[in-house]
């Protein structure tokens, strides 16, 4: 493993193997042990910042409650249950794709490095972030444990009713919050959540600036995959049996699947093994 530049620390893998030693450093360096959990997220570009997407345009966090009013109005009748809450009908933004304040997390680092390598045909250096998520909560809210949909504080995070006419919400900064698996997709991917309040501010910011205050530690890692070994590792991930269907268990995971497997930057026609 090769160190360069990060968040809090960061270092170059060159396989799976350099990889998992690496996260497994890690806990060893933050006496990480069940029930205590780290979170892993992945992305395709190690340039990218932790910012949720409805905060990568100038304006479109000031239409929240206008995309949520037509999705829940357009959404409702194709559902077989509606959610609950307005976090829960935020979840479903989320799952289909719309702008929203959340940020996907994982409990396994193998999902989060799939995920980091799904532009395997692109040569940009992909990242994997690390996250503590008990000690985000604890210099946020006081409190160690990563918090559910039931605490009284995810109330600051949220609109409200629509009829309130709200455009700002009372909470500032990131939690870590955890989503009952209620979904297929969530339970395959041990997903979990950072909902971010009214500041723009990227998460790993948040934390640098955090950090530097001296208040409250929060780690954060940031691990770079070379743009060069994205396909041999996405390659040894799928013969660990991390791919498109286990992640995604409905039609859309197993096309995508078949349609990597297959494809130009994947196979080379006559080498059978680069299939199998």
């Amino acid at each position: 493993m090769q160190r360069s530049s990060g968040v809090s620390s960061g270092v170059k893998i060159t396989d799976l193997s350099d990889y998992v030693s690496y996260i497994l450093q890690i806990r060893s360096e933050l006496a990480i042990a069940p029930p205590k959990t780290l979170w892993f997220r992945g992305h395709a570009n190690d340039s990218w910042d932790l910012v949720p997407s409805i905060y990568r345009s100038k304006n479109l966090n000031y239409f929240e409650r206008e995309m949520t009013r037509d999705f829940t109005l357009s959404a409702s009748q194709l559902l077989s249950k509606v959610p609950n809450s307005e976090l829960e009908w935020m979840f479903l933004m989320q799952h289909y794709g719309l702008p929203t304040r959340l940020l996907d997390w994982s409990e396994s680092h193998l999902t989060a490095l799939f995920f980091a390598l799904t532009d395997y045909a692109s040569k940009v250096d992909a990242a994997v972030w690390v996250l503590r998520p008990g000690l985000l909560n604890l210099a946020v809210l006081g409190e160690v444990t990563i918090t559910t949909c039931s605490n009284p504080e995810v109330l600051n995070y949220l609109l409200g009713p629509p009829h309130l006419r709200q455009r700002r919400i009372n909470a500032l900064s990131p939690i870590a919050l955890r989503p009952e698996r209620n979904s297929a997709r969530l339970a395959a991917q041990k997903g979990g959540f950072t909902l971010h309040g009214r500041s723009p501010t990227s998460l790993n910011e948040f934390i640098e600036e955090s950090n530097r205050s001296g208040k409250r530690s929060i780690p954060l890692y940031k691990i770079i995959i070379p743009g060069e070994q994205k396909m041999a590792i996405l390659k040894e991930l799928l013969q660990a049996g991390i791919s498109h269907s286990v992640l995604f268990p409905e039609i859309q995971g197993i096309c995508a699947e078949i349609g990597m497997r297959y494809s130009d930057a994947f196979a080379t026609p006559g080498k059978l093994n680069d299939l199998l």
